[in-house]
């Protein structure tokens, strides 16, 4: 009687008896994604860069069914404001962010570096304070290419991750 009983309880605690589907894909684990693109300052073209990024992610992610929120510069905090605007809980989203990174060097190359974080123990409408890294990249863009080098290179890069992202979970 009692492993019945352990066994009544363990299907009474999951999110499935709960009336909770469990995540179809990978991705489904996570309520949206959280998104910013820094431009390097000292090279006007990535703001441009930037904008078309940002534009393409947001684009990638709606066809696979995932909200994006987009932080910008102001001050204060945003995460969580900007997630429940856009119809989202921040407490269990994907933080991602592609940052561009001039060389030391005159006439060097530059470097677009994505990081994608996700909460550690994610709470419903609480600010993540810890994160796990899930997907980093780096590409790096030869001197004289500029946006339409790094938009390609983003979006290559971001649909990867998402073909990955959208098989089925665990």
């Amino acid at each position: 009687m009692r492993p019945i009983a352990l066994a009544a309880l363990a299907m009474l605690g999951s999110g499935a008896a709960l009336g909770e589907d469990a995540p179809k894909r990978i991705l489904d684990q996570w309520t949206g994604i959280v998104f910013f693109c820094a431009s390097d300052l000292a090279q006007p073209w990535t703001s441009d860069a930037c904008a078309d990024i940002t534009d393409g992610v947001v684009r990638q992610a709606g066809e696979a069914g995932m909200k994006v929120v987009l932080l910008d510069l102001s001050a204060g905090p945003q995460w969580m404001e900007k997630s429940e605007e856009a119809g989202f809980d921040g407490g269990n989203a994907v933080s991602m962010v592609f940052q561009f990174k001039g060389s030391d060097r005159p006439g060097g190359n530059t470097a677009l570096d994505l990081n994608m974080h996700v909460p550690v123990n994610p709470k419903p409408g609480v600010n993540p304070t810890q994160w796990a890294l899930l997907f980093t990249q780096t590409t790096t863009i030869d001197p004289g290419e500029h946006t339409a080098v790094a938009v390609d290179a983003a979006a290559t890069v971001f649909s990867g991750i998402l073909d990955y992202l959208s098989m089925p979970a665990p």
